[in-house]
């Protein structure tokens, strides 16, 4: 999976998993709450992980993940704008 590869050179492990999990759990539509529960801590403490690391908000990340997860869908053949949300 490309979005995967993509994650990579991350340096923080707990946003390489944000970003797995929000866009596999896509189809759920994950929310901060939802990725702090199956990260089983708070989500003060994930947006504590996450500011330690240089990395956005929490709220930011779930956003971002959710584009990137579309972009993907987008690339798959046949896929259209309205079927890759």
């Amino acid at each position: 999976d490309r979005v995967v590869q993509a994650l990579q050179p991350l340096d923080s492990d707990v946003l390489r998993w944000m970003v797995r999990y929000c866009v596999a759990h896509g189809h759920e539509h994950p929310t901060v709450d939802s990725v702090a529960r199956a990260r089983r801590v708070s989500v003060g403490t994930l947006a504590n992980y996450l500011h330690r690391d240089g990395y956005a908000a929490p709220g930011r990340v779930v956003v971002w993940s959710r584009i990137l997860a579309a972009a993907a869908r987008l690339e798959e053949p046949g896929r259209s704008v309205a079927r890759a949300t």
